[in-house]
Formats: structure tokens, C-alpha cells, sequence
């Protein structure tokens, strides 16, 4: 069914294969995405918040999105060339400086 108000979902509450706890990632949904969960409030707050989200289908939402690899990959790059430019553009980098 449909809820038609705002729900709150921290990411500790999103089921995936790792606990919460030993998890240095964090699970996160996209816009769109279907999901199950159950609903509580919480004493002395004005909002439903979500608890065992998983996918509509009760599979768990993965912890790694197929293009995760690209995106780190392009983030590394972009940091990496950040760093090239900043060694350049400060006038004052050597030859083994760049090769740093």
C-alpha cells in the first residue's frame, strides 16, 4: 500500500548484508525504489519513522550499486588530477615533485 506522508529511514534501519555497526559504508535508497518497511513513533517526535526497510520484495537493499566501481574510479581520478593541478599551479614544483 501507499503511504502519503513524509517517513523518516536512518541508514542503521535499512536491512543489507553487513550489520549496521561493523558496516564502514552506508546503505543508502534511491529515488524511486520500492520498499517495505515497519513504521513506529517515537515519543515527543512529530514523524513516522521507518525500521526493517527492505526492498518491496523483502530481499535487502545491496550494500555495492553496479556502478560503484566507475563512480570510486572517477572520484580517484578526479582527486589525483586535483593534486596534479595544484603542484602546477603553484610555480614552484619540480620535476620530482609531479613524479610524487
Amino acid at each position: 500500500s501507499s503511504i502519503d506522508v513524509d517517513v523518516f529511514v536512518h541508514r542503521n534501519d535499512i536491512c543489507s548484508e553487513v550489520p549496521p555497526f561493523k558496516n564502514p559504508m552506508n546503505p543508502f535508497l534511491l529515488k524511486g525504489e520500492r520498499v517495505k518497511f515497519g513504521a513506529v513513533e517515537k515519543e515527543g517526535k512529530d514523524q513516522i519513522f521507518a525500521t526493517d526497510v527492505t526492498y518491496e520484495d523483502g530481499t535487502w537493499v545491496p550494500m555495492f550499486r553496479p556502478d560503484y566501481a566507475k563512480r570510486v574510479v572517477r572520484r580517484v581520478k578526479s582527486k589525483f588530477g586535483d593534486k596534479v593541478y595544484d603542484i602546477l599551479d603553484s610555480g614552484s614544483a619540480s620535476y620530482d615533485d609531479i613524479q610524487q
